[in-house]
């Protein structure tokens, strides 16, 4: 019975150490919104397309592939695209209570230039549509001038502890 009762209390001290950790991450005393707490970890990439006047663009899938792995307010690419290689880091600030839900993210230096895009996640499933630097934000997936792609969480299986 004593157990019941304590799992409970061990997950909220969990989520409060998290959030405490990503609050620091992102500089301070700003609120940690849920979905930045649901969009940590590794993500594959399972979808890519440009579209351009709503019409997509795909690139062969077999020359397409990436990996995004986000820690606090911040993520590494890497990404290949047809002859295109990206290996950055990034630091990028979520608008959950915008419709659609918004984010920006910052190029790496020297650029530094802001991209603004639209995202939605359920579950193990991210969905992200962003422009180019300048550009004003997509309203909707999978139309206009944007480049969209879709993300699926990695599900790590730890290793068998040996004895």
């Amino acid at each position: 019975m004593q157990v019941r009762k304590l799992i409970p209390a061990m997950i909220a001290a969990a989520a409060v150490v998290v959030a405490g950790r990503l609050a620091a991450d992102i500089g301070g005393r700003e609120e940690v919104s849920a979905d930045l707490i649901l969009m940590q970890g590794k993500w594959e990439l399972v979808d890519f397309a440009y579209y351009r006047d709503g019409i997509a663009e795909r690139p062969p899938r077999q020359q397409v592939r990436g990996t995004r792995t986000v820690t606090g307010n911040r993520y590494r690419l890497q990404l290949q695209v047809l002859h295109q290689q990206i290996d950055n880091m990034y630091t990028f600030q979520l608008f959950p209570d915008r419709q659609p839900k918004g984010f920006d993210v910052t190029l790496p230096k020297p650029d530094k230039r802001l991209i603004k895009g639209i995202y939605e996640i359920k579950g193990d499933t991210l969905r992200r549509a962003y422009t180019q630097p300048h550009e004003p934000r997509p309203t909707k997936f999978q139309a206009g001038n944007q480049t969209y792609q879709e993300w699926r969480r990695v599900v790590e299986v730890p290793q068998k502890a040996e004895s």
